[in-house]
């Protein structure tokens, strides 16, 4: 069977310097993160399997609506760099074209993507379970009829496998976008907040830097559950992608650093005295003096007692559960009292 194989027209690893090897292996591999190398160099393979087709194939009419598929994204991908939609129309082309034994060899391949995508997130599991179920022909399949059972498998197989792979890229992209948004966001603000005593020309008061400790403290607990959101599933695809999911989860450190306000009061009132909690200073008020104004002029007479306030204002940002326990402890207990 005659083959027409056409040559990688990349550069010959055997043309770079010894002393370059290194460095242009490293700069393969650091283009190699990024999706728009990935989607050229998985185009490349499709395309090279494609010209190593046997003549016979390709010159048969009945292939020809594929083969101009195939051609025209190889045209397109001179101008412009291929989509995810590209590869999948070349890859659904060449797997209603590929002769017998091409055709197995690419239905190990497919099924054991389809199975690495699927073990990658626990809730897509089932997805592979109920195509396993479903008993699909199996990839030695010899006679004609086989064969072709086999290729509509593949086929509807890889529409799955394409739409799995592309609800992914919405959850990463979103949950990316999400954690680059309240980190900008967030650093600007605990800034801005930090500096807002000089800026407004309050001196002596520790408000703004409770808030901004806070707010650090929440920016932390945010990240670690970005980071940690599940994915899989067409459900957790849409809640990261809607503007007000991503909204409250932007907006979160901001409600860190008024809890870290709530349990300054907290403590300034001496609701809680325990060696975990800093002694705070009590300060008398004058009869003129605005008493919200002055309750945070506070200043501690050792580091000690400013480290565990800073502490604690960190956390009331991190454990959503904090302050709203306390506040929780405080109500019963004012229960009690009547």
């Amino acid at each position: 069977m005659s083959t027409a194989i056409i040559a990688n027209p990349l550069r010959d690893i055997g043309d770079i310097p010894p002393q370059r090897f290194g460095l242009y292996r490293r700069w393969k591999n650091f283009l190699s993160l990024f999706p728009s190398h990935q989607r050229a160099e998985r185009l490349s393979r499709l395309i090279a399997q494609y010209r190593t087709l046997p003549l016979e194939v390709r010159s048969n009419p009945a292939n020809q609506e594929a083969i101009a598929m195939i051609e025209s994204v190889r045209i397109q991908a001179h101008k412009r760099l291929p989509s995810w939609s590209d590869l999948a129309a070349v890859e659904r082309a060449l797997l209603s074209i590929l002769p017998a034994d091409d055709l197995k060899r690419s239905g190990w391949t497919l099924r054991e993507e389809f199975r690495k995508a699927t073990n990658t997130v626990p809730g897509d599991q089932s997805l592979l379970k109920a195509y396993e179920d479903s008993k699909p022909p199996r990839v030695e399949s010899s006679t004609e009829a086989e064969v072709q059972s086999l290729r509509a498998d593949l086929l509807a197989l890889q529409v799955q496998l394409h739409e799995l792979c592309a609800t992914r890229r919405v959850q990463i992209r979103a949950r990316n976008f999400i954690a680059l948004l309240t980190v900008a966001l967030s650093a600007l603000a605990i800034f801005v907040t930090l500096q807002l005593d000089k800026l407004l020309g309050i001196n002596d008061t520790i408000v703004f830097d409770v808030f901004g400790v806070g707010m650090l403290g929440g920016v932390f607990s945010t990240l670690l559950r970005i980071q940690k959101f599940k994915l899989g599933g067409n459900y957790e695809a849409s809640a990261l992608s809607q503007p007000g999911n991503q909204l409250s989860v932007i907006l979160s450190p901001a409600i860190g650093g008024l809890g870290a306000v709530v349990l300054f009061v907290v403590l300034a009132a001496g609701f809680l005295k325990t060696p975990v909690f800093p002694e705070m200073p009590l300060k008398d008020f004058s009869l003129d003096s605005d008493a919200l104004e002055a309750l945070f002029k506070i200043h501690f007479i050792s580091a000690a007692d400013a480290a565990k306030l800073y502490l604690l204002c960190f956390l009331a940002g991190f454990s959503e559960r904090l302050v709203p326990d306390v506040m929780s402890r405080l109500a019963a207990a004012a229960e009690k009292a009547k």
